[in-house]
């Protein structure tokens, strides 16, 4: 589980489950590096002509991103 401020306050426990269990984050930077890995992963994927909504590798952890970042910043 993140255990910052900003992610008790905004994730569910639902989210930090996912987290933990599912993508073996426990660290925010950990996070940070994972979302840097799908991201290329998608931008390969969308290289390769795959549709776009299936270029993500987990939309959890997208949605995740967005909450932590408020829409600001790319992680």
């Amino acid at each position: 589980m993140i255990r910052t401020k900003l992610a008790k306050k905004v994730l569910t426990k639902k989210e930090q489950r996912h987290l933990t269990k599912d993508a073996n984050v426990h660290s925010m930077a950990t996070f940070i590096r994972s979302r840097k890995k799908q991201d290329e992963m998608r931008e390969e994927s969308l290289a390769r002509g795959v549709p776009i909504g299936l270029a993500e590798p987990c939309w959890d952890c997208a949605h995740i991103a967005v909450k932590l970042t408020a829409g600001d910043v790319n992680i």
